[in-house]
């Protein structure tokens, strides 16, 4: 999970990394999926569930400034190579992702933030 930070226009630090979701749930009981149709012999097929929007199905980018939090998606190609400019403008354009119990420790995310000038985490 590549991961750096970024000062917005305003100057605050905003912490962005990349979530890309894993094809199947651990929690694939009857209760997280839908009806996919009805195989020839009459039985129902069915196919896990994602608690997100479609729009997230292929990943997002996480952006976080102490207790906000935005998703934006699609993952833009070379993401960790843009500006401060142009990821205030995907911030912009990310939407509120809401507070969750069990979040990552922030603290623990910047320990792992690269360095910009040598490429190498921090």
């Amino acid at each position: 999970m590549p991961n750096r930070t970024f000062r917005d226009a305003s100057g605050r630090e905003w912490m962005v990394w990349d979530v890309v979701p894993h094809t199947t749930d651990r929690r694939d009981g009857a209760d997280r999926q839908e009806l996919a149709g009805s195989n020839d012999d009459g039985r129902v097929a069915t196919r896990p569930t994602s608690p997100l929007p479609r729009a997230y199905a292929e990943g997002w980018l996480c952006f976080e400034h102490g207790s906000e939090k935005r998703r934006f998606a699609p993952v833009p190609q070379r993401w960790m190579e843009l500006s401060d400019r142009e990821l205030t403008r995907l911030l912009g354009r990310a939407t509120d992702a809401g507070q969750r119990e069990g979040r990552l420790d922030t603290a623990k995310m910047r320990a792992l933030t690269l360095d910009e000038s040598t490429g190498q985490r921090v």
